[in-house]
């Protein structure tokens, strides 16, 4: 793929780096302008230092046009149908890591209640993604995507099952793994897709092999510092409460059908609207090309298309399902984008997303192993950071080395003392 002179520039300028800004790490926590990090967060994501490894990739031999948007998303095992739905639907690159827990001298566990999953061994893991991904690569690039995989292992000691952290999903550092390994590709632009949202299908046919169109689009993001909002549709009619086969066939007639299904399922009530900053009234009956800017609506987390240049690292601190502590993790990633960077929003007129439960994350958010202690920890880290915001002194915290250069002095540094354990 062919890198724009803009971004070749930009890249060179600020090699593996986000956004211009470090990741904060254990040792700058407590350097000179860093705002307190607390005892809880620094036992919580040091852990990651210790116990969370990359231990295999597979990459897509597929060619993938010139003119791409790579979609950025994580999952767990026990929830491989909607990376399945993802691919299915996005006919593009996609980047993918899969978490999973183990446990020593027990294997692999299941957060989310398949059985066949927990005691596996790590070969098995390995065999299944593979497996995975080799289906992938038999489909045409046009019919499914060009899967980029990466399997993340947390291992934990013996007899760890009293351990909190084993049933708390690590969203944001799955997220960061993720934008690394998208760091190890030529991206132009990125789609920000969580594991329960299935992209419109006819979006990569709207600027594949059109290089002109494309590198204008990319062009003005650039240089208006702007990220694309698609507006995230969610079934209402069957419910979370209604049969998986019924919302399952609901989401697949609307990504593959376009705006035209969308609104005329939105119209019928058999779709809602959720994390979106502007007016689905103005979207429906916007026209091709038509971008409406809106302001960031406190709370929300939408997906976005935007340059990877500009997309900062999130936050490790927040650990959990969303509706431990309704999303604010990747809110306070969005909300870091737009007042902190000053990044600005506009409404995409004809694309947008579907959020789909699959049926593992159901079992979850019926078994109660969020709590009130861990979503209102998290909550006081999500208001203390957007004061942070605010004041211009927030930083991400990761667990990660911090390779990119500071902000306030240009120089990178380098954690000898911990585990750079994506390198």
């Amino acid at each position: 793929m062919q890198r724009t002179p803009l971004l070749k520039a930009i890249d060179g300028a600020s090699p593996r780096c986000n956004a211009g800004t470090s990741p904060r790490t254990p040792s700058s926590w407590s350097s000179p302008g860093s705002p307190s990090v607390d005892a809880k967060s620094l036992d919580n994501v040091l852990k990651l230092v210790v116990g969370f490894t990359g231990l295999m990739r597979w990459s897509s031999k597929k060619v993938v046009p010139a003119e791409s948007i790579t979609a950025v998303t994580h999952i767990s095992l026990d929830s491989l149908s909607a990376l399945r739905s993802q691919c299915t639907s996005w006919s593009d690159r996609l980047a993918a890591v899969v978490y999973v827990p183990y446990i020593q001298g027990f294997g692999a566990v299941s957060t989310g209640g398949v059985a066949a999953i927990n005691g596996s061994s790590i070969s098995s893991v390995i065999n299944v993604l593979a497996m995975l991904h080799q289906e992938t690569e038999q489909v045409h690039t046009q019919d499914g995507c060009a899967l980029e995989l990466e399997l993340i292992v947390e291992e934990f000691p013996k007899n760890s099952w009293d351990d909190a952290n084993l049933w708390r999903y690590p969203g944001n550092a799955l997220r960061n793994r993720a934008l690394l390994l998208v760091g190890e590709i030529d991206v132009d632009l990125v789609l920000l897709l969580d594991k329960d949202q299935v992209p419109e299908s006819t979006l990569p046919k709207s600027y594949q092999n059109r290089p002109k169109t494309f590198s204008t689009f990319v062009r003005r993001l650039i240089k208006q510092r702007t990220a694309i909002v698609l507006p995230t549709l969610t079934p209402i009619s069957s419910g979370t409460t209604g049969s998986y086969q019924s919302v399952r066939q609901l989401v697949d007639q609307v990504v593959a059908g376009g705006k035209e299904h969308a609104v005329a399922a939105w119209r019928r009530l058999d779709l809602g609207v959720v994390d979106f900053d502007g007016n689905l009234n103005t979207w429906a009956s916007a026209k091709k090309g038509n971008f409406e800017a809106v302001d960031y609506k406190h709370g929300s987390h939408p997906a976005l298309i935007l340059p990877r240049i500009f997309v900062p690292f999130y936050d490790e601190r927040f650990r959990g399902e969303d509706f431990d502590f309704e999303g604010k993790d990747r809110a306070l990633h969005v909300a870091y984008l737009t007042h902190g960077l000053g990044i600005t929003l506009e409404v995409h007129p004809e694309t947008f997303v579907v959020h789909e439960t699959p049926q593992e994350m159901r079992r979850r958010q019926n078994s109660g192993s969020g709590s009130l202690e861990n979503a209102s920890w998290q909550e006081s880290i999500y208001t203390a950071a957007l004061e942070e915001i605010q004041y211009g002194t927030y930083v991400p915290v990761t667990s990660f080395a911090t390779w990119c250069p500071r902000t306030e002095n240009g120089s990178g540094r380098s954690l000898s003392a911990f585990v750079d354990y994506y390198h």
